[in-house]
């Protein structure tokens, strides 16, 4: 019985070792000279590995330089490419507006204006400019920053005379005034640009620019 179990013993002993050598030798052979592959894995005398200095293929693993995209990825955009995708993208709104207005290319020549005159008008008033601006920047990193409305200017210079705490009522109160004589200036060229725009709006157009808010 011992004898037996000895012999099994070595069996078993001899199948793990002949499938260790199998594991062994799969892993010398791979498509690229690793594990799985067909193709044998090159060892150099002096250490170089294919793809690596002094070896087959020296110089394919490179950095890509400017504009280059790799296996699957675009090139990087340049800032031209991005202000025209940038007009494109507000013209096709713009067309977009147009036509669920109901409004012929004629038409739209006068609408458009006042329809922007309102949307800059009320961004003012609210102080959601500085949104604006950054989708400006965004669209044409190159270009000059938008000019500060004269809402920004007057909430600026109060904002910084707030700072001071010992700032006398004599010092805000012209500042406060200048601010709100800015926004009621504003306001009525809201008014105005909204008064105009219903005069050459027709019902259907009305109702598309209310759904919208641009009209309230």
């Amino acid at each position: 019985m011992v004898r037996w179990n000895i012999v099994w013993l070595v069996a078993l002993a001899t199948i793990a070792m002949g499938g260790w050598l199998e594991q062994a030798a799969a892993q010398e052979i791979s498509p690229g000279g690793g594990p799985g592959g067909g193709q044998p894995r090159m060892h150099r005398p002096d250490g170089a590995q294919p793809g690596g200095p002094g070896g087959p293929g020296e110089g394919m693993h490179r950095p890509r330089g400017p504009g280059e995209g790799g296996p699957g990825r675009p090139a990087p955009l340049t800032p031209e490419q991005i202000k025209a995708q940038a007009e494109k993208a507000r013209q096709d709104a713009a067309d977009q507006v147009r036509q669920d207005m109901g409004a012929t290319e004629e038409e739209w020549t006068n609408l458009q204006p006042l329809i922007e005159k309102i949307k800059a008008c009320r961004n003012d008033l609210r102080g959601t400019n500085a949104a604006a601006a950054q989708a400006t920047r965004a669209a044409n990193p190159d270009g000059d920053p938008p000019e500060k409305t004269e809402i920004e200017k007057k909430t600026a210079e109060l904002k910084t005379l707030l700072k001071d705490k010992d700032a006398q009522p004599a010092r805000i109160k012209p500042a406060l005034e200048a601010l709100r004589q800015a926004r009621a200036k504003v306001q009525q060229e809201l008014d105005k640009a909204v008064k105009d725009l219903r005069k050459l709006t027709n019902v259907r157009g009305e109702a598309y620019l209310l759904s919208t808010g641009v009209l309230e």
